[in-house]
């Protein structure tokens, strides 16, 4: 072989190498873009994830995190907040509540309540009996509308209003899903659809805490939730029917609750739902234009329609929200009332079967379960265990003629 094609064989022998070198370097740089580009793709998946299954995540912004029903399972109860009015000094009262807010997997935000003291003569409503009220009622009064006005003043779309003796089931998110279907199969359809609320558009309050509710004579509308198991039985039962006319029989059954308009309004506020425009609409009502009364049975008033403002009211018979009297001398417990002085009662709520306050020590404790807090017919105890789906219940429109219905069986003769 001469030189030359020595020279030949080895030059394309190089290049054919070089070649082959290129490729590969190629397919290097081809495989590395390849997978830069599946890592982002799999790093936005997983972004995308976090933000669909973990909607809870707390916001600085006053929209919901989702327009889902699922919205209710987020750490403000499908509110865009949760305010809770609290004297400062009521720390004992604080801290239960928190640590039950915290089992119950939801967010408070304290604003403090007022003393009927540290209200202005001047800016006391002009009418105001104070001889007609408990010495606490006007600072009650004047802590609720300072709520409004901070849900106004800041945009605020729904907030949910808290007492701070408030109590309620450790599943109150489930409750409250099963609310919320029954209101807005209840509004009207232009309502309940294309809304960012869980709880659908068109109501303008839900007394979702109450010592007495009802509806007016002329309803015949009404969710009906049946074997509901967390529903308090009859016998056990504080809260009252609130129509002195007409009671239907799904009113005095053990494991039934009731979902309608409040037209009748009711009666004590342990807890409500006020959107932006109905906060509003309460300023106007209940401030602006001076009232002369608590401030429930100003709620209860409007409800009713009476000031010539729409108002539509929403909830449940039995209530869902209950107050909690914790142990210790009686007059501990209210700070709107002066009330019994020198006997020493024992700790209780009123209307809710399975209490998250009466069982912050099993809670604490991480147990299975909770206790009811009255014995059943058998003489035990309900447990039901924490994480346990309330399935049972099932709800449904019917059509119920109250005017038929006799007069609520708590109504002494005389004065039905």
């Amino acid at each position: 072989m001469d030189f030359s094609q020595s020279w030949s064989r080895a030059k394309h022998t190089s290049l054919a190498n070089f070649s082959f070198q290129n490729e590969t370097a190629a397919t290097r740089v081809r495989s590395a873009r390849m997978a830069r580009t599946w890592i982002v793709c799999i790093f936005s998946v997983l972004i995308t994830l976090v933000i669909f299954l973990y909607p809870n995540s707390r916001t600085s912004s006053n929209r919901l995190n989702t327009t889902s029903d699922d919205s209710i399972f987020n750490r403000t109860l499908g509110f865009h907040r949760n305010y809770v009015l609290s004297l400062p000094a009521r720390t004992d009262r604080r801290e239960k509540f928190q640590v039950a807010a915290s089992f119950a997997g939801f967010d408070v935000e304290f604003i403090d309540g007022v003393l009927s003291e540290d209200v202005s003569s001047k800016a006391t409503p002009l009418n105001w009996k104070a001889e007609n009220v408990g010495p606490g009622v006007l600072g009650s009064w004047r802590g609720h509308m300072n709520v409004l006005q901070k849900i106004v003043n800041e945009n605020i779309q729904t907030a949910l209003i808290w007492e701070d003796d408030a109590d309620f089931d450790p599943a109150l998110k489930q409750q409250l899903q099963k609310f919320a279907t029954g209101v807005k199969a209840l509004l009207p359809s232009t309502s309940s659809s294309s809304s960012s609320s869980p709880y659908g558009r068109g109501w303008d309050f839900l007394w979702l805490g109450h010592s007495k509710l009802g509806p007016s004579d002329n309803q015949t509308e009404f969710y009906v939730l049946e074997n509901d198991q967390t529903t308090p039985a009859v016998r056990n039962r504080y809260g009252k029917w609130w129509n002195h006319k007409h009671s239907p029989l799904e009113a005095s059954e053990d494991t039934t609750r009731l979902i309608f308009k409040a037209g009748n309004g009711g009666v004590g506020m342990y807890a409500y739902a006020v959107t932006y425009e109905s906060a509003r609409k309460a300023l106007v009502a209940l401030s602006v234009i001076p009232r002369d009364g608590a401030v429930d049975v100003a709620y209860r008033n409007f409800c009713k329609g009476a000031f010539g403002i729409e108002f539509a009211c929403y909830g449940p018979f039995p209530t869902l929200i209950g107050t909690h009297r914790a142990a210790g001398w009686a007059e501990r417990s209210s700070d709107n009332n002066v009330g019994e002085k020198g006997r020493w009662v024992d700790e209780v709520t009123a209307d809710v079967k399975f209490s998250t306050m009466l069982n912050l020590q099993r809670l604490a404790n991480e147990d299975e379960f909770v206790e009811a807090q009255w014995a059943g017919e058998d003489g035990k105890k309900e447990l039901r265990r924490v994480n346990e789906p309330l399935n049972g219940a099932v709800g449904g429109l019917r059509n119920i003629d109250l005017l038929s219905a006799p007069p609520p069986s708590w109504m002494p003769s005389d004065a039905r």
